[in-house]
């Protein structure tokens, strides 16, 4: 049975499982244009570098546009 809060959605700065704010997202995304590598920028936010290739993929990107509609 769905529970009454699956229907909320929260932003990322509202979630609190999030460990990095939108802004420092776009931060993460113009590092790695410039050519920083993602093992890098890791460890400047302190998460791991498989989140920071989430995080500047194209296609998450597009995958989270879908999940805020």
């Amino acid at each position: 049975m769905p529970s009454p809060t699956d229907k909320i959605r929260l932003t990322r700065e509202q979630d609190r499982r999030s460990k990095v704010t939108e802004e420092q997202r776009r931060k993460m995304r113009a590092l790695y244009a410039e050519g920083i590598p993602q093992y890098v920028i890791a460890k400047k936010y302190g998460i791991s570098q498989s989140a920071v290739s989430y995080i500047v993929s194209p296609k998450a990107h597009e995958n989270l546009r879908k999940y805020r509609q």
